[in-house]
């Protein structure tokens, strides 16, 4: 007895160490690496911008706390983590600015060496000098005299920036292979383009979990992406098959592919699964069960929840309590779970089978099959089978009960399903990387096996357990998440059957139903509980008899099309609005759509312009420190617009701001280089002729923007605004010149389903709506919150 204490205090210390830390870490360091990241995945994808959702402390957090947290025999897993992690690599792939300075900074400060290294600057096309007055011309083709001053500074060093090599008789070399790679890695940097890999790079964790390539492509069609482009398909195709590929190399072996490891089912009959049509009622009842038990899991899970939020978000408790407590609420459960598990296997004496006879126990004995199978208070000869599924791997033990549930006890797999189902329940949503594929089909294959031998014994031996085994998993696996097609498709690739098709759908479409009857799936009700506000493409019929104009919200607060600098500050400080239409100053006709951040970055930058009329021309001035003037007659708007070069270099980072701190007045990101730069040298080369090119697809700047800052850059109660020096105040901006002329607009009176499908179909975050006497008037906004069923039943008094 003392030495099993001794074993007991020595389990329980080292699963609640690594619970523990897993805990702090994330609290300590990155609480947004809690849970399994899934909810944030399908949330960013569907347009809502999830605050540090792929932040780089973030990735490295999780992937250490998923490792102790799955290491602590918590009944949880890592497929969840590792979706998420996939779609953090996928945006970091957008996050090249570091990297592209680091090349930029390396080549300003060691030119020469830069050539050898690979950070020159690659040679100038042909069609780089051609003359800017052609409308049709390529932007890079664009040049400028050096007169121009745009820099503040004179543009020396013209021998080192164009892609010639004059090394007056020193050995020439001129790679440029950094300088091209973080060039054409900077075409990512946009949101459409981070929103593709995030998708690919969820798919291909969840492929890398299961071993599903195929698999893993449906689950981020069906499950992560709202938006999916056909183009994606054979590119996440092949990313889903390159991750499972390269877990085969790492494990030696082409057929061990995954995380988790499905068996490879075998019958006695080849035809069991065409013939047995009057087993069909059978499966129903296990999709059914599945259902059932998946609503039941989804709505302790929301009421767990919600009490954790009520005890520790009351208003009472200081931060530093509340990370005490929640860490006290995972070391309960470690504790439970570490003596539940260790207190079964000896106090349950129907659990030690002998392992005479039995070619699987035999070899696991040896060691061949189970590396962790023991004896654990079993007489000689025997092994404890709750000892095996509890202190084995876990992997193995879904492969035992798939391939043959009846070399277990039938109470055996009651007991692991049920602990571990009510132990599921306590374990997901604490403060942990958390993820509940690999338990939900060790519970779903446990009471499946217990089924199908139940329907063996009451229907004959006909019956396959291992068949049920297999779709009890998918009955639960459907009742917790909905996914239909990813899990049919994941579980055929898993076993290798294809016979085994028909009884799985029909299992999964009976799970999805009954549990629809309930609630919603898991990860709907994460992000309704996180307040992510998630538009489903489903529109219910009722939209259709109510207009835009009954939800939309009015009066709009508008910017002109040249707007003066302070007034655009006070509408920063004023307002909480994250877009605001354009519109012409005398008319209010509707011009386009402009960013909070995007304003707030012209006058971080100070761009301005200075309106003079002299005659029947006016002068446009812009940037601090040099004078590009345009003079056109006073029918037609000045602006930088018109110029296809400032089209380009107006285009501001829509990531820009994403990181700044409130507490602070500083920018702390990694693209860290706004700080002196802004955003135009991302377009701008010196040539070797001492001209100005202006380009994104060939060449990097060669060294930044130097400009002395004249704004404030913060947050102020949860808002980006900016803080401006009194003599600029009365300064000019040409907002038309950095909006987005291609905002999309619907009329007020429009049916209301219209405004759900343009936001669903085309993932938007604003929607103007324009009406008035003439139809061109900003009359309201439709944004995401508008689109909220409850907001809805509000506005419109109907039951949705």
């Amino acid at each position: 007895l003392e030495n099993y204490l001794w074993v007991f205090l020595e389990y329980v210390s080292l699963n609640l160490t690594l619970a523990v830390s897993s805990s702090a870490m994330c609290l300590l360091l990155a609480p947004e690496a809690i849970g399994s990241g899934i909810p944030e995945c399908k949330a960013y994808l569907n347009g809502v911008r999830v605050k540090r959702f792929n932040d780089t402390k973030l990735f490295f957090v999780k992937v250490v706390g998923t490792i102790f947290s799955v290491s602590s025999s918590l009944v949880l897993g890592p497929e969840g983590p590792l979706v998420h992690l996939g779609a953090i690599i996928g945006a970091s792939m957008t996050k090249t600015a570091r990297f592209e300075w680091s090349v930029r900074g390396f080549r300003t400060n060691h030119p020469r060496l830069a050539k050898i290294l690979g950070c020159a600057l690659p040679p100038m096309k042909d069609d780089s000098h051609h003359h800017p007055s052609s409308a049709t011309s390529s932007l890079r083709g664009m040049q400028f005299p050096k007169e121009l001053d745009l820099f503040n500074g004179s543009a020396k060093g013209s021998e080192d920036a164009g892609g010639g090599c004059c090394c007056k008789g020193e050995c020439c070399c001129n790679n440029s292979i950094f300088t091209t790679l973080a060039n054409d890695l900077s075409h990512f940097r946009n949101d459409m383009e981070r929103r593709d890999l995030i998708s690919i790079g969820a798919a291909t964790g969840f492929a890398a979990a299961f071993g599903a390539p195929i698999g893993g492509l449906l689950f981020s069609l069906e499950e992560a992406s709202s938006f999916f482009a056909t183009t994606l398909l054979w590119k996440t195709l092949t990313a889903t098959t390159i991750a499972t590929f390269c877990l085969a190399i790492y494990r030696g072996d082409l057929s061990q592919y995954s995380v988790i490891s499905l068996a490879a089912l075998s019958t006695p009959d080849d035809h069991v699964f065409i013939n047995r049509f009057l087993e069909m009622p059978l499966y129903a009842i296990v999709g059914a069960a599945g259902g059932l038990l998946g609503a039941i899991f989804n709505g302790c899970w929301k009421r767990m929840t919600k009490a954790r939020k009520a005890i520790f978000y009351n208003g009472r408790m200081s931060a530093k309590a509340r990370i005490i407590w929640k860490i006290a609420e995972v070391a309960f459960v470690s504790i439970l779970t570490s003596t539940l598990m260790f207190v079964l296997p000896i106090a349950l004496k129907f659990t030690c089978k002998s392992s005479v006879g039995s070619d699987k126990f035999e070899s696991a004995v040896d060691g061949k099959a189970l590396s962790d199978v023991n004896r654990f208070n079993c007489p000689s000869g025997q092994v404890n089978e709750l000892g095996t599924i509890f202190f084995g791997s876990r992997d193995d033990a879904i492969k035992e009960i798939l391939t043959d549930p009846s070399t277990f006890d039938e109470r055996t797999l009651l007991t692991v399903g049920v602990v571990f189902f009510i132990l599921m329940i306590l374990t997901f949503g604490v403060s942990l990387p958390t993820g509940i594929f690999m338990p939900t089909v060790l519970i779903g294959s446990s009471l499946g096996g217990f089924a199908g031998l139940s329907f063996q014994r009451m229907f004959g031996d006909t019956i396959s357990p291992s068949t049920f085994a297999l779709l009890g998993a998918a009955a639960l696996l459907t009742g917790l998440q909905r996914s239909t097609v990813s899990i049919c498709v994941i579980l055929v690739e898993g076993t290798g059957q294809t016979k085994i098709l028909m009884p799985v759908i029909v299992t999964v479409v009976v799970a999805r139903y009954v549990g629809d009857r309930f609630n919603h799936g898991l990860y709907e009700m994460a992000m309704e509980m996180k307040g992510y506000p998630f538009l489903d493409h489903h529109i219910s019929r009722i939209y259709d008899i109510h207009k835009v104009s009954d939800v939309m919200s009015s009066p709009v607060r508008t910017v002109s099309s040249v707007e003066r600098a302070g007034d655009i500050e006070k509408l920063l400080l004023r307002s909480s609005h994250h877009g605001f239409p354009v519109v012409e100053p005398i008319t209010q006709k509707f011009l386009g759509i402009i960013r909070r951040d995007q304003l707030v970055a012209l006058l971080e930058c100070s761009i301005y312009m200075e309106m003079s009329n002299t005659g029947s021309n006016r002068s446009l001035v812009s940037l601090d420190s040099g004078r590009v003037r345009a003079n056109t007659a006073d029918s037609e708007r000045t602006s930088l617009v018109d110029s296809p070069f400032m089209n380009l270099a107006y285009h501001i980072k829509d990531d820009r701001y994403v990181n700044l701190d409130e507490s602070s007045r500083k920018l702390k990101t990694l693209e860290d280089e706004f700080d002196q730069n802004a955003w135009l040298m991302d377009n701008i080369l010196l040539t070797e002729d001492e001209k100005f090119t202006f380009s994104r697809d060939e060449t990097l700047p060669n060294r930044p923007v130097k400009r002395k800052r004249r704004a404030t850059v913060t947050i102020e109660d949860g808002n980006l605004v900016v803080f401006l020096a009194d003599d600029d105040r009365g300064k000019h901006v040409d907002v038309a010149s950095v909006m987005n002329q291609g905002a999309y607009c619907i009329t007020e009176s429009c049916p209301l389903s219209k405004a759900q499908s343009m936001f669903t179909a085309l993932g938007l975050r604003h929607l103007v709506v324009l009406g008035g006497k003439y139809g061109g008037t900003v009359v309201g906004m439709i944004t995401r919150c508008n689109l909220d069923e409850r907001f809805i039943k509000e506005r419109t008094g109907c039951d949705l």
